[in-house]
C-alpha cells in the first residue's frame, strides 16, 4: 500500500528527474544548433536565415531554452525561423504562447501529424530535431523519410 507521503516523495524524485532531463536535452541540443549555425554562417548568403525544425515541440519549453542558448552565442544580424510541430493541440497553443518572449524569432507552430505534412508546403531546414518523438510512432522508416524530405540536402 501507498501512502500519500510516499508517493509525494516518488512524485517529487520524478519532477526533479525530469527537470535534469530537460536541462541535459537543452545543453545537448544547443550544442548542435551552434556547430550547424556556424556551418550555415560560413555556407549561406548573408541574410539567409536559419531554419530550425523541432518535431514534437510540445509546450515549447525547451526548444525556448534551446534557442536562447543559441542567441547567446551569436550577433544579433542572424535572422531565425523557427517551426515546431506538434500533434496535440493544447501543447501547440502553449508553445505559440512560449515564443512570444522569443519576439527576435520568427516563429511557426503547426498542430499536426509529423507522418501526415505535405512536406512541400515546408521550407528546407539548416536543422531537424526531434523531442522524444520516435517513442511513439510506429513506422520509423515513414519519418526518417520524411525528415530527409525537411532537411537541406536531404
Amino acid at each position: 500500500e501507498i501512502v500519500e507521503s510516499d508517493y509525494n516523495q516518488l512524485h517529487k524524485a520524478f519532477r526533479v528527474i525530469a527537470r535534469e532531463q530537460n536541462d541535459f536535452s537543452i545543453q545537448y541540443i544547443s550544442k548542435r544548433v551552434n556547430v550547424a549555425l556556424k556551418s550555415h554562417l560560413k555556407d549561406q548568403p548573408v541574410g539567409d536565415p536559419f531554419r530550425v525544425c523541432s518535431v514534437g515541440c510540445g509546450d515549447g519549453e525547451r526548444d525556448c531554452g534551446i534557442l536562447r542558448e543559441a542567441l547567446k552565442t551569436i550577433s544579433n544580424t542572424v535572422a531565425f525561423h523557427f517551426v515546431g510541430i506538434d500533434i496535440d493541440e493544447t501543447s501547440s497553443r502553449n508553445a505559440e504562447l512560449a515564443f512570444k518572449e522569443l519576439s527576435s524569432i520568427n516563429t511557426t507552430i503547426l498542430n499536426k501529424d509529423i507522418l501526415k505534412i505535405d512536406s512541400v508546403t515546408l521550407p528546407k531546414f539548416d536543422l531537424v530535431y526531434l523531442n522524444y518523438v520516435h517513442y511513439y510512432i510506429k513506422d520509423l522508416k515513414s519519418l526518417v523519410k520524411m525528415l530527409k524530405q525537411l532537411a537541406k540536402g536531404g
